[in-house]
């Protein structure tokens, strides 16, 4: 089955541009990639992914690495585009669309620095995937370990709920818990989807004051977190992450 293609292009995010030294890796075989290496004079530079594939993309891992030329500092940003875990964002990318990231910024100025941008890897509705394949995995990691805290932020509202706890114990027992996960994670994706999971449920308890004044009940607030999170994993569950080892 033929695979996906990508098109990347760096585009000018203003009207004036320079040329700075960098390039945009061609990652594997299939990809076309412009040539254009544009930048905003402020050292902004903007990566546009063109989704020249048949299937909608859901997820994209971009890299950006900066150089000091006077100095070996290497810094790298990491970049996620994911429809999945985030609803509320942009939606996913269907073909013939573009989706922008924005690295870099004007403290190194741009002269003082060289830098490389990468596409690393993507996920399509199709369930096919792109790319460097420790990225792919990063990529589903996300999700899965998303899919997992998700289960485990429900399960503990629901034993709070049906044993009477208060809403400060129970925001506190998800505080604890999220900070036993993080502790306990092993890679800096589960680390982080331990972190987002847990902090959402707190968000939705902690909040207890409705517009006009009035008290929110608890059993209300744990309705609401849960519904939160059951959208998520049906979400999660239709994009087949893979399983945590």
């Amino acid at each position: 089955m033929r695979k996906p293609v990508l098109v990347v292009t760096l585009v000018l995010m203003a009207a004036t541009v320079v040329l700075m030294r960098g390039r945009v890796a061609a990652g594997q075989e299939g990809q076309r990639i412009s040539p254009n290496i544009e930048t905003r004079p402020d050292g902004h530079v903007r990566l546009n992914v063109l989704n020249s594939s048949g299937s909608p993309i859901t997820a994209i891992a971009a890299v950006g690495i900066r150089t000091l030329v006077a100095k070996p500092i290497t810094v790298r940003s990491v970049r996620f585009f994911d429809s999945i875990l985030n609803p509320y964002g942009p939606k996913e990318i269907m073909p013939d669309e573009t989706y922008a990231f924005t690295f870099f910024g004007p403290n190194p100025p741009p002269d003082q620095i060289t830098w490389d941008v990468q596409i690393k890897a993507a996920i399509f509705a199709d369930g096919s995937t792109w790319g460097d394949p420790n990225w792919i995995t990063i990529l589903l990691l996300r999700r899965s370990s998303a899919l997992k805290y998700d289960g485990e932020a429900m399960r503990a509202m629901e034993a709070a709920s049906l044993g009477g706890s208060t809403r400060k114990d129970l925001v506190q027992q998800l505080t604890q818990r999220r900070s036993v996960e993080i502790k306990a994670a092993g890679t800096t994706a589960e680390k982080q989807m331990a972190d987002a999971t847990f902090s959402n449920a707190l968000l939705a308890l902690q909040d207890s004051r409705r517009i006009d004044g009035g008290d929110i009940p608890l059993s209300e607030s744990i309705a609401h977190a849960r519904s939160r999170l059951l959208a998520d994993t049906i979400r999660l569950q239709a994009s087949k992450p893979a399983p945590i080892n």
